[in-house]
């Protein structure tokens, strides 16, 4: 197929212009030797050709991939988004090892001081929080995706969810009166991760929806933050949100250059990724 498209593409501009030369020569001193009948099935033919040429070569779609970093406070506050989707994970401290019955406490009692949620590079709230942050100076819908295990016994982040919207209530200025939406209508069921695709991708979509029915919000107006979440949740938010209009959001880091691993604190900051499709004009040689 990509050398029939190469193949009308090197001809097709010349198709284009000898099909505007018999087009004026019907006009011109040529209908004095050519019959009428020939110049007009020229001009038929030799367009026929060009709009191949143009449908086959000239309109091929291409990704067009746009990545901006918000490194500074300025940037982020330029930004920010009215309406933010987020996943929250099961939590995980990076020193502490929490016993289950320890956990289950802070459950119970919505205890984020001992869980340290204040220190976003400590645990793995600190992403979903810092994104939440990023977008704090225009935010007014926010939408939190959690994960209920199949096996009921099993802890999820659907379980840590009261924790999070504590912390939430008690840190986040409410002069913002910041709507937070969450619980079993946002929750995806981990079975199986085809399924957890589809679930995240149909799910994003309703958001959009809810968000430009409901909450009166224009699609560039919301977006998706991919860095929580598994991959499957990733990949299902990215193919949900490949409108010219939809963006997502990764909160990214500047790398150690010995230990290759990223800094994290103030040398983390959100990345923006916009896709749209665009018309190629030329074919690679």
């Amino acid at each position: 197929m990509n050398t029939i498209k190469k193949w009308f593409f090197n001809w097709g501009r010349l198709s284009l212009l000898i099909a505007g030369f018999f087009a004026g020569s019907i006009q011109s001193q040529l209908t004095e030797y050519l019959p009428p009948w020939l110049l007009v099935l020229s001009v038929v033919f030799f367009g026929v050709w060009g709009l191949l040429h143009w449908y086959l070569a000239v309109k091929t779609p291409e990704p067009n991939i746009k990545a901006e970093s918000h490194r500074w406070e300025h940037e982020q506050k330029r930004y920010a988004r009215k309406g933010l989707v987020v996943f929250l994970s099961a939590y995980h401290h990076n020193k502490k090892n929490f016993s289950e019955a320890e956990l289950k406490e802070c459950i119970d009692n919505r205890d984020y001081v001992k869980m340290e949620l204040d220190n976003y590079d400590i645990t793995n709230f600190g992403h979903t929080l810092k994104a939440i942050v990023a977008n704090l100076l225009r935010l007014e819908h926010c939408w939190i995706i959690t994960t209920r295990a199949a096996d009921s016994r099993s802890v999820s982040s659907l379980d840590y969810l009261p924790v999070l919207i504590s912390y939430l209530e008690n840190k986040i200025d409410k002069s913002k009166k910041i709507n937070f939406y969450h619980g079993d209508d946002y929750c995806i069921n981990i079975s199986e991760d085809s399924q957890v695709c589809i679930g995240t991708s149909n799910l994003i979509k309703r958001i959009y929806k809810e968000g430009l029915s409901k909450h009166k919000l224009e699609a560039k107006e919301i977006i998706a933050d991919v860095t929580g979440g598994t991959t499957s949740m990733k990949v299902g938010t990215v193919l949900a949100s490949l409108a010219k209009d939809q963006d997502v959001q990764v909160i990214g880091a500047i790398y150690d250059p010995v230990t290759g691993r990223p800094k994290g604190g103030k040398d983390s900051y959100p990345i923006v990724i916009g896709y749209e499709p665009h018309i190629v004009k030329e074919l690679d040689s």
